[in-house]
């Protein structure tokens, strides 16, 4: 049977294929420059675009994977309202009856 990898490594192993991609994507970025300079304007608007969903990532997505999602309110062992309290229409409503 085959050993898996441990967790390190493959974290590794992925963390060096983004360096890689990145290296390769920033040389291609440097030629188009090079080519045409007014690309350095889009670069910087999609540059700015990824800058700010990184932060709202970092900010919003990881600290709040980070939390505990708050316990359902129980009533007699489900979730829900109590009888009798579902609101206009609902099954438990006996006054209209």
């Amino acid at each position: 049977m085959p050993v898996k990898p441990s967790d390190s490594q493959r974290n590794a192993a992925t963390f060096l294929a983004l360096f890689g991609l990145m290296i390769i994507a920033s040389s291609l970025l440097a030629l188009i420059i090079m080519v045409l300079p007014q690309a350095i304007g889009v670069v910087l608007v999609v540059g700015g675009f990824a800058i700010m969903a990184a932060l709202q990532y970092m900010i919003w997505g990881y600290w709040l994977s980070n939390t505990a999602p708050a316990a359902p309110d129980l009533v007699d062992g489900h979730a829900g309202p109590a009888r009798g309290g579902g609101g206009i229409g609902s099954a438990g409503d006996d006054e209209h009856s």
